[in-house]
């Protein structure tokens, strides 16, 4: 259903007239917009299976008399059509469930919709339905519906289920009893998702014990009924939030809900008669009596029995409490605090032990806040920094430029061309104050707040063993017999080369070899060198591969310990042949390479708590299998992260408390979070099969040994320490390079680690469909997950961590401002791009990247522009800067871009070009980029499920058409900056998280630009944005959305909209910050909030306007100023933004002039009914001037009335006008004509003269009125036609329907003839 924004519900209905009638209406869909967290509106599935699981327990005094069943489904083909399925099948299985699937059987006959008193057995009901009524006969006493669907074709990622199910039951004649029912539901689609909504309605009647079982992101569940009953519910809930509500005539008498690791609310009008939550993590409890009398049975923890009060073992931010007029019970310890309005009913059920009195007080009533009157509502705190009605909010940051005083007006006021409507004064909601809730622990996803951050499968990759391994295989000969080596001698370490046997398999075991060096090892075409399962240790300088070389298969894990050791002093010899160095192992292209060490799952995860300084034990959010004796290492959680201050920790696991609790060698010297907002990853270094570079000559030289792959290559457990080779191209770790499809298809790097690396980590070259998963790449020289030429598409990059990336030059590149830093090939720096190293180098969108973490560098993700193909590459016609992202999604950054004011998280940026010579430059700053589909049609770089925290910048986007979906940010300086037609939505920005390590700067959100590039931002939550009154400048302070104000260049247009934004603990003033400063941009400023989400009037559109004049104050009675960061907000009405250019020879600039001394040559007043002089502001010699359509807007030149003037209509949306005024002195003449561009005079079309404004206000747009005081002109765009960028409702006005500046514009020249030999009539200035 396009567009629905109808989310999973359940209702239960119980009714009493001569039957029992329970109606269960149950929905899963998913719209276009898809998952958004506040709505909970739709669902996302991804190809996951479906059960829901409904078991019906009959009263005694009651049979079942039917079952009916209303199902439809529909999928998604990929595309944003929905297909309908034409039939559904259910059928019942033996146990009695009731299965419903996509069913191959065509069945157009139609459906009985009568209820059936035939009895059915299970085995032999069978139908087959689309969007029908049928019925079921029951099947005893006790009906179970179960419902099970998984999509199966590959191109299906959403699809929709709705159904209805019907249970009749007739009473017994020999009793009047009210029934009793037994209700378990099972609802299990994917951990994470959203199911909310189940009712119980009861028209009489009481339901005896109902119990629910629920794995979803949050669940409510409410109770109505029209008369007087009583429920008790136990409610088991995996997930975040459960909430369990109830109406005036609903009695609980027992509420027991048992969460993992659920914050729960239980509300009522009516009296709880006892609630209580279980939790084994952390959780809070709200309990909420609309009649003031709460008894609640306490706070209980897994270590407590009974039913008593918080005690010690409960850990000190549990908190059991109530949010209105009455109760707040909160703990900590072995105290409790209960705080209430002075005439509340305040009672507990008896706990086991009572607590001492003298920790409970009344506060005093003056300190009480009454929140909103909503019954059922959420708690709310009172506003935070709202205004007052007819006030300001504070005190300003800064005094906006000095202006000429507004002009009194000389005659009375003109009729109006629009009247603007009053209004009562506007009043901004509460704020929610936000509490963190806890850590939810999930196999499928990382603990999350809104981003979905996947986990791979928790299970092992396949293991059979057997026939599938290597040393096992027969015709296998052992190095050890000399019979099969030339001259009937085991060769010696001292051999130049060695070289297997031609067309023989020969296995190195634990007896095969010296302690000694080898030189050279050489496996020729037709043979095989494998490794037998036993510890062995090969000391040599090179291996050469044409055959294969063999350790383990990718179904046989090795569980020995294998260590490949290599050694040689730095050289630039091609030891190993065709340009692949020495001191490694170089796969040609014949050849191949098979390394699979046992497996350790997952090979990182995250923490589950924060661990402080001096703390020797971490618990992860994975259950591992680990052992005693690896090496880990626990990343950063730190801002900075370079140099010896780094924060990154290297540790020897001491003990397994349990499978995902550690007990470490030795106690951490630095604290490391893990908060629901982010948490640090804690990596696996140690593997079973290592390749090593000799510390001996290694370390000194920074150069180790290298795979060099040009074959097939399928390693994985593997670990390679000291590897690459620093700064030479083509040495690194794990090197595919140049690979044939056949070969890339068949290619992976998996569960490796790659740690102390003297350059990069994994890197691919001119290769495709190569597989990069779940690897641990830490303390890495120079970019280390990389993409080298800019062809390399449809790989794909899943699960792994990179960790501590160290610049090329020691120290990452700075920058000043936009313009970066430029830097150079050279003999230091074989690619420049490496000066400004990160975890993952992007030179090709068109990849997948899915479930990656990245710790540390100059930025986390780096997407540099590159024109074209550069090396080896560098003659193919292709652009790799225009391919769009083939999938990024749920992928972290953080501790990224403190280097520059630009730094980021995610970067799409800079430039890599080549010359004829070969020789590369990078430009790090602001570089432009248009992505497109292989047709050539534009196309947007969409990012989903990404999440930064204490970077520079979450995302830096310099380009076309970011899209951002489910986007996280914390403890960032800036959320975000976004170029030409971005939108961000389902966005959660937190300028202070929980870490208890501050992050040192102030947090801002997103900084829209100033003048063409569009943004829109909607469905966002801003958290804990809190003005500071010492700071004079919104640009400095914490705030959430910001223009940029710093030109006179470049102004504004329509460019910011926002809607469906939501602010927690966050100040009203700091929701919008605009720069009181001497600049156009500062003065012209502006953002359409299309719900009133951002004024705080939900539902009506408001236009916010710069504060630095009174220009957007253009319905004073309706309009309201936030003076502490400069900004009107006005409801937006019939008014859209316009921008207006004004044209006059040799005083302001008609094409574009780098001038930015903002000369004040005029001033632009509104008027019209209800308005005066003091809505104005100035405009310069740079020319556009942005402001409020279907007003007047009078123009005063401080030089007179110009006998040419040219006023061009950049943009006026269709279907609006500016009712143009300007003054003039009697007598003048005028010759008016519009062109239909900014240059062309042909074709004109010529205005007329008539005689009354009305005939102006109400024509076409081509008259003028002259009162020879006067000159009026009703301005519009004829050529505009409407074109908007628009998403989830907001929107912004397009020129031209693209990004330009012309195309479609339309300007209107007036020459005025009056009595003067200067340019300009004498005039004085007159209101209108």
């Amino acid at each position: 259903m396009p567009g629905s924004s109808s989310c999973a519900s359940l209702m239960l209905r119980v009714t009493r007239a001569s039957i029992l009638i329970v109606f269960l209406y149950a929905t899963v869909c998913s719209a276009q917009a898809g998952l958004w967290l506040d709505g909970g509106k739709s669902i996302r599935l991804f190809n996951r299976d479906m059960k829901i699981n409904i078991v019906f327990r009959e009263d005694p005094t009651l049979r079942a008399a039917g079952v009916g069943i209303i199902a439809s489904l529909a999928l998604a083909d990929g595309a944003d059509n929905l297909k309908d399925l034409p039939r559904v099948s259910l059928n019942f299985d033996e146990d009695g469930s009731l299965v419903v699937s996509q069913s191959s059987v065509i069945d157009d006959a139609p459906v009985d919709a009568t209820p059936s008193s035939t009895s059915v057995t299970s085995s032999s009901s069978k139908l087959i339905v689309s969007s029908s009524a049928c019925f079921l006969s029951a099947i005893g006493s006790t009906i179970v519906v179960f419902l099970s669907f998984k999509p199966t074709q590959s191109k299906i990622f959403l699809f929709c289920i709705a159904f209805i199910v019907f249970l009749q039951f007739s009473a017994s004649a020999q009793t009047t009893a009210k029934p009793q029912l037994e209700i378990n539901l099972e609802i299990t689609y994917g951990p994470g998702h959203v199911f909310d909504d189940v009712w119980i309605s009861l028209a009489s009647g009481s339901i005896k014990g109902a119990k629910l079982n629920a794995q979803s992101l949050r669940m409510s569940m409410c109770a109505e009924s029209t008369e007087p009953t009583t429920i008790d519910l136990d409610w088991v809930h995996v997930g975040r939030i459960a909430r369990f509500c109830a109406n005036s005539n609903v009695s609980i008498d027992q509420v027991t809900l048992i969460s993992y690791p659920s914050d729960v609310e239980i509300v009522s009008t009516q009296q709880v008669a006892s609630a209580s939550i279980v939790s084994p993590l952390e959780g809070k409890l709200m309990v909420f009596s609309e009649t003031g009398k709460i008894f609640a049975s306490g706070f209980s923890c897994p270590t407590t029995t009974g039913s008593g009060f918080v005690t010690a073992e409960c850990p000190s931010n549990k908190t059991a409490y109530y949010s209105d007029s009455d109760l707040l019970l909160s703990a900590a310890n072995n105290s409790a605090r209960v705080s209430a309005h002075r005439d509340a009913v305040i009672s507990f059920g008896v706990p086991s032990v009572p607590p001492p009195t003298a920790n409970y007080t009344i506060d005093d009533p003056d300190q009480y806040i009454p929140p909103p009157p909503a019954p059922v509502s959420p708690p709310r705190s009172a506003p935070v920094g709202a205004p007052k009605p007819g006030s300001p909010v504070s005190s300003p940051k800064a005094a906006p430029a000095s202006a000429p005083k507004a002009a009194s007006p000389t005659s009375p006021p003109r009729a109006a061309p629009v009247s603007a409507p009053s209004r009562a004064p506007l009043t901004p909601p509460p704020q929610v104050v936000y509490v963190p809730p806890p850590l939810s622990v999930s196999s499928t996803f990382f603990a999350s707040e809104l981003v979905r951050l996947p986990k791979p499968d928790p299970a092992l990759d396949p293991n059979p063993r057997g026939s599938n391994c290597p040393h096992l295989e027969s015709g296998i000969r052992n190095w050890h017999d000399a019979a099969i080596w030339p001259g009937g001698t085991v060769p010696s370490p001292s051999t130049s080369w060695i070289t297997i046997p031609a067309g023989m398999k020969v296995m190195i075991s634990s007896n095969s070899l010296q302690s000694a060096t080898y030189n050279f090892i050489s496996v020729p075409v037709g043979s095989e060198l494998i490794f037998n399962e036993e510890d062995i240790t090969l000391n040599v300088k090179g291996i050469k591969v044409e055959g294969r070389l063999r350790i383990g298969s990718d179904l046989c894990r090795l569980t020995s310990r294998v260590a490949i050791n290599f050694f040689g002093d730095k050289s630039s010899a091609d030891d190993l042949g065709q340009t692949t160095g020495t001191k490694g192992i170089a796969v040609y292209p014949s050849g191949s390479i098979d390394m699979h060490g046992y497996q350790y799952h997952p090979s990182w995860t995250r923490l589950a708590a924060t661990v402080t300084a001096g703390s020797d034990t971490i618990r992860l959010q994975d259950r591992v299998n680990w052992e005693v004796g690896q090496r880990i290492v626990i990343t950063t959680s730190a801002y900075v992260d370079e140099g010896a201050g780094h924060q990154n920790e290297v540790r020897t696991i001491a003990a397994m408390v349990d499978a995902s609790t550690i007990k470490l060698d030795s106690p951490l010297t630095f604290s490391h979070f893990g908060g629901l907002e982010y948490q640090t990853e804690v990596g696996l270094l140690s593997r079973r099969i290592t390749l090593a570079g000799n510390p001996a000559d290694s370390d000194a030289t920074s150069f180790g040994g290298h795979l060099h792959i040009r074959g097939t290559g399928r390693v994985s457990g593997t670990e390679f320490k000291r590897m690459g080779q620093f700064n030479i191209l083509g040495r690194y770790p794990i090197h595919f390079h140049m690979l044939a499809d056949s070969a890339a298809q068949q290619s992976y790097s998996r569960d490796n680690s790659i740690w102390n690396s003297f350059f990069r980590c994994v890197a691919i070259h001119a290769s495709k469909n190569i597989r990069v998963l779940r690897n641990v790449a830490y303390d890495v020289i120079g970019h280390c997950y990389y993409l080298e030429d800019g062809v390399e598409e449809n790989n794909s990059f899943m699960f792994n961590l990179g960790a501590f990336v160290k610049s090329i030059g020691g120290y990452h590149v700075k920058g000043a401002g936009q313009g970066g830093t430029t830097v150079y090939q050279s003999a230091a720096a074989i690619n420049p791009v490496d000066y400004a190293s990160g975890p993952f180098y992007i030179t090709n969108a068109y990849n997948t990247f899915v479930g990656n973490a990245a710790s540390g560098g100059w930025a986390g993700y780096s997407l540099p522009n590159l024109p074209k193909p550069i090396g080896p590459s560098r003659g193919i016609s292709f652009c790799p800067e225009c391919r769009p992202t083939l999938q990024f999604d749920g992928n972290t950054a953080h501790s990224n871009g403190w280097h520059w004011d630009f730094g980021a998280c995610f970067y799409v940026g800079g430039k890599l070009t080549e010359d004829a010579t070969g020789q590369l430059t990078y430009f790090t700053g602001r570089t432009q980029r248009t992505t497109k589909l292989s047709d050539g049609s534009k196309f947007p770089l969409k990012f989903r499920n990404i999440k930064g925290a204490k970077c520079q910048m979450g995302f830096n986007h310099w380009g076309d058409r970011p899209e951002v979906e489910y986007y996280e940010c914390h403890d960032c300086y800036q959320a975000g900056q976004f170029f030409h037609d971005a939108w961000v939505s389902k966005a959660l920005i937190n300028a202070k998280s929980s870490n208890p390590v501050p992050f040192g700067k102030i947090c801002r959100g997103f900084q829209f630009y100033d003048t063409v590039s569009k943004m829109l931002i909607t469905n966002t939550t801003f958290r804990n944005f809190r003005d500071d009154p010492n700071i004079s400048h919104p640009y400095s302070d914490t705030t959430a959305l910001i223009g940029m104000t710093h030109s006179d260049v470049f102004k504004p247009g329509s460019i910011a909209a926002t809607r469906n934004l939501r602010f927690e603990n966050s100040d009203f003033s700091a929701r919008v910050g605009i720069g009181a400063g001497s600049k156009g941009s500062s003065w012209y400023y502006n953002i359409i909030d299309w719900d009133g989400s951002i004024a705080g009037s939900p539902g009506e559109p408001f236009i916010i306007g710069s504060a630095t004049y009174n220009w957007y104050n253009y319905n004073p009675t309706a309009c309201k100023k936030v003076v502490t960061n400069n900004w009107w907000y006005c409801p937006k009405g019939i008014h859209e933004i316009s921008q207006l250019y004004i044209w006059i020879p040799n005083l302001t600039y008609e094409g574009y002039n780098t001038d930015n001394t903002a000369t004040i040559v005029g001033s632009i007043k509104l008027w019209g009914r209800g308005l005066d002089a003091s809505s104005w502001v100035p405009f310069t010699k740079q020319n556009a001037i942005a402001g409020v359509s279907n007003l007047g807007w009078y123009v005063f030149v401080n030089n007179g009335a110009p006998k040419n003037m040219t006023l061009g209509a950049a943009l006026l949306p269709k279907g609006h006008s500016i009712y143009f005024a300007t003054r003039y002195p009697s007598g003048t003449t005028f010759t008016i004509n519009g062109y239909s561009s900014s240059s062309s005079t042909s074709n004109p079309t010529a205005y007329t003269r008539v005689s009354s404004l009305s005939e102006v206000w109400n024509g076409d747009g081509f008259k003028f009125f002259f009162d020879n005081t006067h000159l009026y002109i009703k301005f519009l765009n004829p050529k505009n036609d409407g074109s908007v960028l628009e998403r989830d409702g907001a929107r912004v006005y397009l020129p031209d329907g693209e990004i330009g500046y012309t195309s479609r514009f339309w300007r209107t020249v007036i020459q005025a003839n009056c009595a003067s030999s200067t340019a300009y009539c004498s005039v004085t200035d007159v209101y209108p």
